[in-house]
């Protein structure tokens, strides 16, 4: 069987976990540990995005179109260069998804 891309992040999105499992641990919210957890996620067929479309890429114009953070403009550029929908927790980077003509995955 063919594994396919479950995740696929702009560059920081590595770490973008990293630090949320870091906060997660540092309050007692999770039931594994840092260390299982990586180690899980290390196994899932996650494909880390590096191209860029430009030197500084379309981050700055796609946040300034959709009202939201140059940061979160980067998952919402690589989601309309993709054609994929958009995994988010954030109600703002939710509804510029849908402004944009994406799905979006409410987690």
């Amino acid at each position: 069987m063919k594994s396919r891309t479950v995740w696929s992040p702009p560059s920081g999105g590595r770490w973008e976990v990293q630090d949320v499992l870091r906060r997660l641990d540092l309050v007692g919210r999770l039931k594994q540990s840092v260390d299982y957890i990586r180690m899980e996620l290390r196994e899932l067929p996650i494909t880390i995005d590096d191209e860029l479309t430009a030197l500084f890429g379309n981050e700055a114009a796609i946040a300034a179109r959709y009202n939201v953070s140059c940061y979160d403009a980067a998952y919402l550029e690589l989601a309309l260069r993709l054609h994929a929908p958009l995994a988010t927790n954030d109600r703002a980077l939710t509804a510029a998804a849908e402004a944009a003509g994406l799905a979006s995955l409410w987690y």
